[in-house]
């Protein structure tokens, strides 16, 4: 994969990368690079956001229920 202008990959390359891996689910791209401090570096990554879009964790590793439940 290339990158784009911001250091990541383009929009073009995630679709083309989702596509050749049979991805599902959603994935969130971040086209103008606003969420920099928020970069996944792993995978899976989990991000709570409140209900007004607003981050409360960026770090949800290492998975465990309880320590979800303490953000909800």
């Amino acid at each position: 994969m290339t990158e784009g202008n911001s250091g990541s990959p383009t929009a073009a390359e995630i679709s083309q990368w989702v596509s050749n891996y049979g991805i599902t689910h959603p994935v969130l791209q971040d086209v103008t690079g606003s969420q920099t401090p928020y970069v996944a570096i792993g995978y899976p990554t989990y991000v709570v956001i409140d209900r007004n879009m607003v981050i409360q964790n960026a770090d949800m590793w290492p998975w465990s229920d309880s320590y979800i439940l303490g953000f909800i």
